[in-house]
């Protein structure tokens, strides 16, 4: 008889402690939702229950809610916002002729989604000059990124074309990929192709730069204040050359942060003249920047043309 007063009144005593807590809950959190002490002691309370969510505030619900769409939203287009590499890049000609016309007569493109052609080239002419360039595929042109075709000063040349999915279409079986370059004497060019997937379609590009040293010789390779966004794929083509004729080439001796992961690398050419040595390269630091980042030559005698794009991913 004991035993079942001393339970019974320990009953009691739990559902006036719910009572209470509750009475609490309904009279204090409601009309003061910054009440810490409030919350707390009845999230204690409510999460012993089974009818947990009813002892939530509505507003705490909605939070947590608002809270979970964000955190998916923001993983979905960190998801998105990711360029792929869809082709390597390649060298397709090298020669000490200007190339006029195919240099690829069946360039193969694997089907994606949200491609982007991106076709570099370097060229040197025998004197200082301007120049000229266009690049079609599959008979279509494409687009001019940017180039220093327009420099007097020097005698080597960069430029950078891009072409966007809906102009590759089906390649699978590979189209007819042409460049050709105008201007003075040919001394040697360089053409490489690669290909990119989920890139913006409408504005593929955040940023594209050409630097190019003039007549003022040194080993100072750049800037380009490149603007680069957060997963954009940054790619650079550089193109040096002697300061005067001669025989001995010139070549990067190191290269800025984050332009390190190696790339292409031409031939180095050394026939009396300007001589030749181009690049081609991937950014690897996938963070906001501007890239003031310089790369050193071998020589303080060097002319150097750079040209670079910052690609923009399908977000």
């Amino acid at each position: 008889m004991r035993s079942f007063v001393i339970n019974s009144s320990k009953a009691d005593f739990q559902l006036r402690q719910r009572t209470i807590a509750n009475d609490s809950f309904e009279s204090g959190c409601y009309s003061n939702y910054s009440s810490f002490s409030c919350i707390k002691d009845n999230f204690r309370e409510g999460f012993s229950s089974p009818n947990v969510f009813r002892k939530v505030p509505l507003f705490l619900l909605r939070t947590l809610f608002v809270a979970v769409v964000i955190l998916l939203t923001a993983s979905l287009k960190d998801i998105n916002a990711a360029i792929t590499v869809n082709k390597a890049w390649a060298q397709q000609y090298a020669n000490a002729s200007y190339p006029v016309g195919v240099v690829n007569a069946s360039y193969t493109i694997p089907d994606g989604s949200r491609r982007l052609l991106v076709v570099a080239v370097a060229a040197t002419r025998t004197t200082t000059g301007t120049m000229t360039c266009s690049a079609t595929y599959g008979g279509v042109n494409m687009t001019p990124a940017t180039s220093d075709a327009a420099s007097t000063g020097t005698w080597n040349h960069t430029f950078i074309f891009y072409m966007l999915d809906s102009d590759i279409g089906s390649a699978a079986a590979g189209k007819s990929l042409n460049v050709t370059v105008t201007g003075g004497t040919s001394y040697y060019t360089n053409v490489s192709a690669a290909v990119y997937a989920g890139v913006d379609q409408t504005s593929p590009l955040t940023d594209f730069k050409t630097f190019n040293s003039g007549a003022t010789a040194n080993d100072v390779v750049g800037p380009t204040s490149l603007s680069i966004a957060t997963n954009d794929q940054a790619v650079l083509v550089i193109n040096l050359a002697r300061s005067s004729a001669g025989t001995t080439g010139r070549a990067i001796s190191t290269w800025a942060t984050g332009w390190t992961t190696a790339g292409l690398a031409s031939s180095l050419i050394q026939t009396n003249g300007p001589c030749f040595q181009s690049y081609v390269r991937e950014r690897n630091i996938l963070t906001a920047a501007t890239d003031n980042g310089t790369h050193t030559a071998n020589s303080t005698n060097t002319w150097d043309s750079y040209s670079a794009i910052s690609i923009k991913p399908y977000v």
